[in-house]
Formats: C-alpha cells, sequence, structure tokens
C-alpha cells in the first residue's frame, strides 16, 4: 500500500514548486478571511444584525493589528501523499513563522493545493505539524 502511495505520488513531487513569496499572500489571505469570519460570528451571537459603533471600533483595531503583523519566515515543501489519481491538485505545506504585535513568534503550519494552473488556489487550511513531517 505504502509503495502505490508513493508511486502515485510522483507526478505531484515533481510539479512546479510555489515560492515563499505566493505562499505567504495566500497565507496572509486565508488568515485574514479567518479573522473576518470570526469577527461576523462574535457579532451574530450577540444577537445583531450590523455592528454598532463600539463593536465596529473593535474590529478595526483587529484588523488594523492583523495588519502589523510580520511574516518572520515562510518555507514551503511539498506533501508526499497526494492521490493524483483521485485529484488533478499538487499539495503543498507551508512552515510559517508569524510575529504578532506583542512580539513573541508563533509558528504555524498551512497546507495549500493548486489545480491545473500552478496559481489557481482553491483550497488553504491551518494543519497540524504532523503535515510538515511527511513533506519533502
Amino acid at each position: 500500500m505504502v509503495v502505490m502511495l508513493a508511486i502515485l505520488s510522483i507526478p505531484s513531487l515533481f510539479a512546479a514548486s510555489l515560492d515563499s513569496g505566493t505562499a505567504q499572500k495566500w497565507v496572509h489571505r486565508q488568515l485574514k478571511a479567518n479573522l473576518a469570519t470570526r469577527l461576523i460570528e462574535d457579532m451574530k451571537a450577540a444577537g445583531l444584525q450590523a455592528p454598532d459603533r463600539d463593536m465596529a471600533e473593535r474590529w478595526d483595531r483587529e484588523f488594523k493589528q492583523f495588519e502589523r503583523m510580520e511574516f518572520v519566515s515562510v518555507e514551503v515543501k511539498h506533501f508526499i501523499f497526494v492521490p493524483t489519481l483521485i485529484t488533478s491538485s499538487r499539495m503543498f505545506v507551508a512552515k510559517a513563522v508569524l510575529r504578532p504585535e506583542n512580539g513573541k513568534e508563533v509558528t504555524r503550519y498551512f497546507s495549500l493545493s493548486a489545480q491545473n494552473n500552478f496559481f489557481d488556489f482553491f483550497w488553504v487550511a491551518e494543519q497540524s505539524r504532523w503535515m510538515w513531517w511527511f513533506s519533502i
């Protein structure tokens, strides 16, 4: 079974690589979308249809803090086990070291899948560290 998975993953491993700048752009976009989703869920949980003044000011502060977050480094690897017969995608794993405003560095891992077109990313998700271990 392992040999079969390895053979099926070879085309994905020889696919074009993803540069760290592009990965950073997609990770940043995903983190910003996650922040917006969380803020909207908070608003709905408060029973509001639109943010009130205090909530809007808090949102503004949080988005400004988010934009000041620094990407210290971004490394990209190919994920080994991509089922190439089931999907036409390539999968990359990005290790992003982030420094929020408070200055404490945080390492987070993201999977990025691309369909046929190298820049056509349709799936970016935060993952656990184990995916990084199974990437080359």
